[in-house]
């Protein structure tokens, strides 16, 4: 395709770059530096400039705090020509703005709902930088350095145990055979090689880590126990 399409390459990387909003730039949000949550112009500056309304992006708000969309309630109620209130709830949190028609109270609603939700920030250049295009992290990539993380942690952790244990019974066994089997001195404990339990492994199975033993592995004393002590 691309020896038949001299622009092939282009075109593809066009269409893959515009599967999904593109990140505000610095330049963009910098014009919203002055202007307050709450200035009533904000809808149609962000319609001028591909930026998300006040409502959408109260919805991205909402489904980053894990809050259904269910419990936005609005409602509007007339009062004469060209004289409406729009109301819209969230839980305990209310707002009540004058509007023209239900588009402009629904996005000047949304917008007094996030200056309540956010009392810490005044403009709305920060509330796009929150919650904008380009500001969501990628859910992909963190799940797969997760597991990746927790997975190899497990790992190390059964490998070790595993030829601390292996070293433990051939020091155990070590003691057992320099003893002669019968002796038992005080402060020591000792196992019967033949007491113990014996692992079998399937012939096929090829793996070093029940055979590796760690180097300069010391092992704590135990106490004594009560009846070596008796003696």
């Amino acid at each position: 395709m691309a020896r038949l399409i001299p622009d092939f390459e282009k075109i593809v990387g066009s269409d893959s770059q515009s599967n999904g909003p593109s990140p505000a730039s610095e330049r963009d949000l910098q014009l919203f530096d002055s202007i307050a949550i709450t200035d009533p112009r904000l809808y149609e500056l962000s319609v001028r400039m591909a930026l998300p309304t006040p409502y959408n992006l109260l919805l991205e708000c909402l489904n980053r705090s894990c809050v259904p969309e269910s419990d936005l309630k609005s409602n509007m109620i007339s009062q004469g020509r060209n004289k409406h209130f729009f109301t819209l709830q969230l839980n305990e949190r209310s707002v009540k703005v004058p509007c023209k028609n239900k588009r402009e109270g629904r996005h000047l609603a949304a917008q007094h709902l996030l200056a309540r939700l956010h009392p810490e920030v005044t403009m709305w250049s920060d509330l796009l930088r929150m919650y904008g295009p380009g500001s969501k992290p990628d859910k992909k990539t963190e799940l797969e350095t997760i597991q990746g993380a927790q997975a190899q942690e497990k790992s190390a952790v059964k490998t070790s145990l595993i030829r601390l244990l292996k070293a433990k019974m051939h020091e155990l066994a070590a003691q057992w055979e320099e003893n002669g089997g019968s002796a038992h001195p005080k402060g020591k404990f000792f196992v019967s090689p033949d007491s113990l339990p014996v692992v079998t492994f399937h012939p096929d199975s090829k793996t070093d880590l029940y055979n590796s033993i760690p180097e300069n592995s010391t092992s704590p004393t135990l106490p004594p126990s009560p009846n070596a002590a008796s003696d």
